[in-house]
């Protein structure tokens, strides 16, 4: 699936300097002030918008006004943009002696932010594999460890963010009612697991009933402080 969505950085007349995210019949729009009291603006594409053209900043205000409930004046924008977003991860993060992480390794939507987290993730894994590789501290095959700790979680991160923009951009009015009552009242334990998954904080290395790999383990919130080195 991709998602495309018109952005840009302009400011915003009349508006709290506050994160607005809001799901609406003609898609989603999302307002994040930036501290020299702009605002990074971003709201679903029209269907009939062109795959290649830029959009104006005209083009952005139409789809705001038709996103959000209320008028949002943009003006003096510094940057336009069509954010254009498909899910895409290599097979192998291993190829010879070329390894990859972040968005070398896999891309996906921007819903919820976790593409800065996910990459951190992948480089703080392969960096102290690297580093007791190179001095001779563990054998070369630890680094094809890496990918069998990173990959799932990046293919997990990537379905999170595809069903996440699926209901983004539901159509049907019924659909939209039931999805919006059910976010509502999510019971405080699954608010918990899903903000875990989309921090990244529900990764777990170890094999399904086995010992821990060795090396650094993802954090545990629930238990305070960092898994120790087996």
């Amino acid at each position: 699936m991709s998602a495309r969505a018109q952005s840009s950085s302009a400011c915003v007349d009349g508006v709290d300097p506050q994160l607005q995210l809001i799901w609406s019949a003609h898609g989603f729009g999302v307002l994040d002030p930036f501290r020299d009291g702009t605002f990074r603006v971003a709201v679903t594409a029209p269907a009939t918008s062109g795959q290649q053209s830029e959009p104006t900043l005209a083009d952005i205000q139409r789809q705001v006004d038709r996103v959000f409930p209320h008028r949002l004046p943009l003006r003096d924008a510094t940057w336009l943009t069509v954010l254009r977003s498909g899910h895409r991860q290599l097979l192998d993060y291993r190829h010879g002696r070329v390894l990859f992480a972040g968005d070398a390794a896999h891309t996906h939507n921007p819903a919820g932010g976790q593409g800065m987290n996910i990459g951190l993730h992948d480089a703080f894994n392969l960096g102290w594999k690297l580093a007791a590789v190179v001095t001779g501290d563990a054998p070369e095959r630890l680094l094809d460890i890496y990918h069998d700790e990173r990959h799932p979680a990046a293919a997990r991160v990537l379905a999170h963010t595809q069903r996440s923009m699926q209901l983004a951009h539901l159509r049907s009015p019924l659909s939209r009612v039931l999805r919006d009552q059910v976010v509502h009242h999510l019971p405080a334990a699954l608010r918990r697991r899903l903000l875990e998954q989309v921090a990244g904080l529900d990764v777990d290395y170890a094999p399904a009933g086995g010992r821990p790999r060795p090396g650094p383990q993802p954090f545990r919130p629930e238990r305070g402080s960092p898994t120790s080195r087996s």
